[in-house]
């Protein structure tokens, strides 16, 4: 896979009827939503029926369960993602017919066209921020497209008449296409190395990022090495760049932390100014993400305290360490987290929050390539819990790798791994294994959020 160069951008009137394949994912669902909320004619279809297709059905789009051609009659432009193949029928029926195609950054791009934009891109903890930024700039009524639903509003998508502010991925060069004038570095470790290459060139990306044709400033963080050195990169190339962390050099300086179950509690200092920080998701990562939306409301004219009263209000987003049901005595808990250093926090904010209670953890590992990469990493994050459960890989748009399966990550772990297969076999093993007082977090960016209702209901039959 190469990386995706910037292409021209064209507003909303002229993309016509619009066409979106894989309509039914998380990244691709957003934007359609924004589509039809903006008034562009929406069609959409995907392999297999959802409640995002039924969604987009719901607000006026004409949606289908798999792949024809004939999806094709009457639409001008057509939207795919990095994860659609040039094998798709209908990808291969617009390229023949000369139908404009366009992948989702494009399409995502367009929305921000005449407006001020901010684009959150890092390793971890793109979309929570992304979340914030909206919250912090709510009293502008700002537009978002988030790869999950905001608590507060239930939509991951909102047109708004203010600043768009998307979340914006660095796996394949996309992140280079939005016009937007503030940008957000949240970590740079290494990922996505298939595409990129090397750590040197990922890191690369990043700073071009923040020097992008329309940005006049970048906040980083500066407790993450990586966006530390973009940080030092961009000030030498004469870019306005905010840093914030625990580090005391930095621009927004956070101390005295303090956590309490699924709340916390932080200083942030500013040019001599402090203010209280109180937040109602917990970890030391989303008092980071929060002081990035502060320092991007900094940009926006906002006070450090206008920024902190804006920001209680934020009660998180889908998928990242949420609520999912407290059964038999078991509280179950569901997190994206897909990347070693993101597996080891959430674990960590799940011990903060278990306390005395045996946390098990079950990871489903998101593609091969990642999985070849870092499994001794995730089994010493996994490390974390009490108990493990690991089923297999989930593949998402790549092919297996011969030799690469979960059975690596059980391997490299110094303690017992419980393996299964898909996520039928792992609900038998979890009701199995859970007794009375655990804290189960089901854990990555696959199929598995879906588990932890699954057990849920299992656990509530017996």
């Amino acid at each position: 896979m190469t990386l995706r160069e910037p292409q021209p951008l064209l507003p909303l009137p002229e993309l016509g009827a619009v066409h979106f394949l894989a309509a039914g994912g998380i990244g691709m669902n957003p934007i359609a939503q924004a589509y039809l909320v903006a008034g562009v004619p929406v069609s959409g279809c995907d392999q297999a029926p959802s409640a995002a297709l039924e969604y987009l059905a719901s607000l006026g789009a004409t949606v289908s369960v798999g792949h024809d051609s004939a999806h094709l009659d009457g639409v001008d432009s057509v939207v795919i993602s990095t994860a659609v193949r040039e094998t798709n029928p209908e990808l291969r029926a617009a390229r023949e017919r000369g139908v404009r195609v366009l992948h989702r950054s494009e399409a995502l791009a367009s929305l921000m066209l005449g407006r001020r934009g901010v684009a959150v891109s890092g390793t971890h903890g793109k979309t929570t921020t992304t979340g914030m930024v909206a919250t912090v700039l709510e009293h502008l009524d700002p537009g978002y497209v988030i790869g999950a639903k905001l608590a507060t509003s239930g939509l991951a998508a909102k047109i708004g008449s203010g600043p768009m502010v998307v979340e914006a991925d660095e796996s394949d060069g996309t992140f280079w296409q939005y016009p937007a004038d503030t940008v957000v570095i949240t970590s740079v470790e290494p990922d996505h190395l298939d595409n990129w290459g090397d750590f040197d060139n990922y890191r690369a990306g990043f700073i071009r990022f923040g020097m992008g044709a329309d940005v006049t400033s970048a906040v980083c963080a500066s407790d993450d090495p990586g966006a530390a050195e973009c940080a030092a990169k961009l000030r030498e190339a004469g870019q306005h760049v905010l840093t914030y962390g625990v580090d005391p050099a930095s621009d927004l300086v956070i101390s005295d932390q303090r956590f309490e179950q699924m709340n916390s509690w932080c200083t942030v200092t500013h040019e001599g100014e402090s203010v209280q920080l109180r937040l109602q998701v917990p970890g030391v990562h989303n008092q980071l993400n929060a002081v990035a939306a502060m320092g991007v409301g900094l940009n926006f004219g906002m006070t450090l305290e206008e920024s902190a009263a804006a920001m209680a209000g934020f009660r998180g987003t889908s998928r990242r360490f949420m609520h999912v049901a407290d059964v038999a005595d078991i509280t179950i808990i569901d997190d994206y987290a897909h990347h070693p250093t993101e597996v080891a926090a959430a674990l960590e904010n799940g011990r903060r929050v278990a306390g005395e209670r045996r946390l098990v953890a079950c990871f489903q590992p998101a593609l091969f390539t990642r999985t070849a990469e870092h499994y001794a990493a995730f089994a010493a994050a996994l490390e974390g819990a009490d108990l493990i459960v690991c089923t297999d890989i989930y593949g998402s748009r790549e092919d297996p790798i011969p030799g690469v399966t979960s059975d690596l990550i059980s391997s490299a772990s110094e303690r017992d791994v419980i393996r299964c297969g898909d996520l039928t076999e792992a609900t038998k093993v979890l009701v199995d294994v859970l007794k009375p007082g655990d804290f189960l977090m089901t854990i990555g960016s696959g199929s598995v959020g879906g588990l932890g209702k699954l057990v849920a209901e299992e656990l509530g039959k017996s």
